[in-house]
């Protein structure tokens, strides 16, 4: 079951809600604590989820656990 999860993961969309028109306009852009970020899982609503990332660099995703994001460019938290 995590595998089919894992694969799941390969095809979000992650849309980024940043301040900065910089951040907006770039994937260049590296994640921190406190962005918000909105995923979305093709042809599943039911799994969109909208959260912020924590202190230490991490998301949880229900049914795939705790995601170490923080530090990543956009694109390469995205793959």
């Amino acid at each position: 079951m995590t595998s089919d999860w894992k694969g799941l993961l390969a095809v979000f969309c992650m849309f980024v809600f940043l301040p900065a028109a910089y951040a907006q306009a770039t994937n260049d852009y590296q994640l921190a604590a406190g962005d918000t970020i909105r995923i979305v899982v093709y042809q599943n609503p039911d799994l969109t989820l909208d959260t912020r990332i924590s202190e230490n660099g991490t998301i949880t995703y229900p049914l795939v656990g705790s995601l170490s994001i923080g530090g990543l460019a956009i694109a390469v938290a995205a793959q």
